[in-house]
């Protein structure tokens, strides 16, 4: 019971101070302007969304295997779990972002253009998400280097970068806040993930350089590479498009950015073995 209580306490601080970000945002949106802290609310829950649609499923679905690995210390068996669930947290999540990103103003609208919200707080919305946007896959890629660390019963780096990346969220969001009001805000919140983040990668490589592999950084400059062909075309279309409705638009653009990501991504897992592999750890 000791034992339990000493592994939980910092997983509780963590989660608290996730909570005090939030309270951190709001209270420097309240001096920007009217609706200021209603167009931070909504850029960042919509975020969030897209942060944890996939991270949170493949974390679950990978927790158990990494765990397990790190309980038999059999370190190139977490190394290949972390590899996998990387490699697929980040492949389902940057479509999305991207494609978000680019037509931001169409998501915006989309899900909350049907209440009382009025232009200027669609637009400031839209602005506020772009600049939360930069921290999506990051955010999503924390899940997983998180159960990492919580599998080898590591619960204190996870809280000490969640301090620090607290710090940096409130350093830059209130040096930012009075020249891009809620967009400094949020950019405040990406550059704390963008912290946090660097720091898993960091320790990782001082405590155990061995789980963070070539493949996966191979396959993460490869999924890189596969957003620019999605990239250019997604721009292309979303220039076509402006005269058709917002759920419209969305569809094509993401056909537009997903089709060219998915052939090259396709092309690549399949060099690299590592549809196989899912499959493989799927069965198993």
């Amino acid at each position: 019971v000791q034992r339990i209580v000493l592994l939980s306490v910092p997983v509780m601080f963590g989660t608290f101070l996730d909570q005090i970000n939030i309270f951190v945002g709001i209270n420097l949106a309240g001096g920007v302007g009217e609706g200021a802290i209603s167009q931070l609310n909504y850029a960042s829950r919509l975020a969030m969304f897209i942060a944890t649609a996939f991270s949170m499923l493949v974390a679950y679905f990978f927790f158990p295997r990494i765990a397990a690995s790190a309980s038999a210390g059999d370190d190139a068996a977490s190394g290949h779990s972390l590899t996998l669930g990387l490699l697929l947290t980040v492949a389902l999540t940057l479509p999305l972002t991207v494609v978000a990103y680019v037509m931001r103003q169409d998501v915006v609208a989309l899900v909350y253009g049907h209440g009382g919200l009025s232009a200027a707080d669609l637009s400031g919305t839209a602005l506020a998400f772009a600049a939360y946007a930069l921290g999506i896959v990051l955010i999503a890629a924390r899940e997983m280097l998180n159960r990492l660390f919580f599998s080898y019963q590591r619960m204190l780096p996870p809280l000490l970068l969640g301090v620090l990346a607290s710090v940096m969220n409130f350093g830059v969001s209130s040096q930012l806040v009075d020249r891009l009001g809620v967009v400094g805000i949020a950019l405040g919140a990406s550059v704390g993930a963008l912290v946090y983040v660097v720091g898993q990668i960091v320790l990782v490589l001082v405590w155990k350089p061995r789980l963070i592999s070539l493949r996966l950084i191979t396959g993460l400059a490869l999924l890189g590479l596969a957003s620019v062909p999605g990239w250019f075309t997604l721009y292309q279309v979303n220039g076509l498009t402006e005269v058709m409705l917002p759920f419209a638009r969305l569809i094509l653009g993401t056909l537009a950015f997903g089709l060219p990501f998915l052939a090259v991504v396709a092309t690549a897992a399949w060099r690299m073995g590592l549809l196989r592999q899912i499959k493989g750890t799927v069965s198993a």
